[in-house]
């Protein structure tokens, strides 16, 4: 059987780690970012996207 507390916790530091994540990455849009955003919105046609 799990444990209530424990279960919250473990959701709550899931979070956090998500939230330093994206803090992380919020953090990191620069020029860059926006030259591939503008690039991207020039396209014609079909963009396809593909990784790993």
């Amino acid at each position: 059987m799990i444990k209530k507390k424990e279960t919250i916790s473990k959701g709550k530091l899931a979070i956090k780690t998500q939230l330093e994540g994206i803090t992380k990455l919020k953090n990191s849009l620069d020029e860059d970012f926006f030259k591939a955003v503008e690039t991207i919105l020039s396209l014609k046609g079909k963009l396809i996207f593909s990784g790993i």
